[in-house]
């Protein structure tokens, strides 16, 4: 499938379903998610209609072309729920039925507008009509956006990446970059799929915070730590102990059914070399990603990001800066 790069003056319309809520006891929720789907597809069209555009050069690209952008997060979620670990070949065989779901429903219902208020005005000399697509209201349906600011306030994970933690210490208040602030209360915090997970698999709430409490202060131990209280660890796999390899044939997996691109960071640990690097890329070439983002963790001085403890500042112990 030929993927699209986002024209000048191009619009990111975007919206992301949030997949964890539509997982049932037998899996994926189909008619729910369709729906869901069909009416996102509608949503993101009529934003274009109504958009106040500030300058008319984007009013014209956008009004012609129609591009939306519908994405998914919560994808890390819904594997916990079904008790699928990120890293296996069952995560990918449902990305590629997940992906086709959606990328097909979208298409239908774009054409099912079209068919109602008229394709996209550059329908006719589109490839799209080229390769045979039937009138759609929209040039591109699909894409995969970080979603960090929409998937906590949705309180679910971001995009279609793994959790970063499964437990960390928020710091209410701490002391700034300019010594200001004061070290305030530590909160447990965590992922609610992950909360939600050990509270079906633990006796009670007692010993589910004590074991998040554990995982907050030893994330490298996190496999140590679910064994011991009779918990597959597979199933709670974050992304500094997910491989390279998975990180990139997962977003490959999803990139097929995505007609603009995919955001997805293919974490490494400190300890990664060159090569290391190079690998990672290669491969995000060789099974068609669009763009890829590498990034070894504490290669920056400070970070969005960061787990475990500080032995340098016992004030920030366990902390994830957001």
């Amino acid at each position: 499938m030929r993927r699209r790069v986002l024209e000048n003056y191009g619009n990111c319309c975007l919206g992301s379903i949030n997949l964890d809520k539509h997982v049932s006891v037998d899996g994926f929720d189909w008619d729910s998610l369709g729906y869901t789907v069909r009416t996102a597809v509608r949503f993101l069209d009529d934003v274009i209609e109504v958009n106040q555009f500030p300058m008319q050069k984007l009013r014209e690209v956008n009004l012609a072309t129609r591009r939306i952008g519908l994405g998914v997060m919560g994808w890390a979620d819904a594997l916990i729920r079904m008790g699928v670990p990120y890293d296996s070949k069952r995560a990918l065989e449902l990305t590629e039925e997940l992906g086709k779901f959606i990328y097909d429903t979208a298409w239908d219902e774009s054409a099912r507008l079209a068919s109602e208020r008229g394709p996209f005005p550059e329908y006719e000399t589109s490839a799209l009509k080229t390769r045979g697509m039937p009138p759609v209201r929209n040039s591109s349906v699909i894409t995969i956006a970080p979603t960090g600011t929409i998937s906590r306030l949705s309180d679910c994970s971001s995009g279609i990446e793994p959790h970063f933690a499964n437990a960390w210490w928020s710091n209410v208040l701490w002391k700034g970059i300019d010594g200001a602030g004061e070290a305030g209360e530590r909160l447990l915090d965590a992922p609610k799929s992950v909360w939600e997970a050990l509270r079906e698999r633990l006796a009670d709430e007692e010993q589910v915070r004590a074991v998040l409490e554990q995982l907050a202060d030893d994330p490298d131990g996190a496999e140590r730590i679910f064994t011991e209280n009779g918990i597959d660890p597979a199933h709670f796999r974050t992304s500094m102990l997910i491989s390279s390899e998975a990180h990139v044939r997962m977003q490959a997996a999803w990139q097929k059914y995505v007609t603009n691109s995919v955001s997805k960071t293919i974490n490494l640990p400190n300890s990664a070399t060159i090569k290391d690097v190079e690998d990672a890329y290669y491969l995000a070439w060789k099974t068609d990603c669009k763009a890829v983002t590498v990034y070894r963790d504490g290669s920056k001085s400070m970070q969005v990001l960061e787990t475990g403890k500080d032995t340098a500042d016992t004030e920030n112990i366990g902390k994830l800066f957001l």
